[in-house]
């Protein structure tokens, strides 16, 4: 990768990087998908494409 093109992804801080890093991994799926259930527009949505 040329120097140029690095240059354009150091532009994010360090910092911010890692909490968005933080912020991914620690999401447990089984909460997840407890919460996106609860949405009834979105389980709605979901019987209609016969996914649940």
């Amino acid at each position: 990768m040329s120097n140029s093109l690095k240059g354009q992804f150091v532009k994010v801080p360090a910092v911010k990087i890692n909490e968005l890093v933080n912020n991914v991994v620690n999401v447990d799926p089984k909460k997840a998908m407890n919460e996106l259930l609860e949405d009834p527009k979105l389980v709605k949505t979901l019987k209609k494409l016969s996914l649940v």
